[in-house]
């Protein structure tokens, strides 16, 4: 999904989170977190993209025509998403913003599943990282287990 989609849906869902919790943190929260979860894009591009003119119209460009050589993507990634929640719950820094920001990333990777067209088992970084971050790995049609 392109950026312009994700910050649509994540108001709607933001503005549904508001609506049940009645909580501006909470809402505030989830937005953010399902709109910057696509910072890891960013990182990519400068660490794994090899140009001389980087610039933010590359960027998106580069990430349009899926162009990188490898796609670490560390944030999308169901996988170190539980980890992270359950490494918060357990030591008890679970919170209305942290809520949130989970709530977003996890909406955010939904969205991605459910909009773009990747293999059920992209998003699992442990899986990605066996198969060596392979761009192919979102390519439906390559997915193999």
């Amino acid at each position: 999904m392109r950026l312009s989609h994700h910050a649509f849906l994540s108001s709607y869902f933001s503005l549904l989170g508001f609506s049940l919790t009645k909580n501006f943190s909470f809402a505030a929260a989830l937005f953010t977190g399902a709109v910057f979860i696509d910072l890891d894009h960013l990182i990519d591009y400068y660490l794994l993209y090899k140009s001389e003119n980087k610039s933010l119209r590359d960027f998106f460009r580069v990430c349009h025509t899926h162009a990188l050589p490898r796609y670490v993507l560390i944030l999308h990634s169901y996988d170190l998403l539980a980890l992270s929640a359950a490494a918060l719950y357990l030591s008890g820094a679970m919170n209305e913003l942290t809520l949130g920001l989970f709530a977003g990333f996890f909406i955010h990777l939904a969205l991605d599943r459910l909009f773009n067209n990747i293999g059920r088992f992209s998003y699992l970084f442990v899986y990605r990282l066996l198969h060596g971050f392979r761009p192919s790995l979102f390519q439906i049609e390559d997915i193999r287990i």
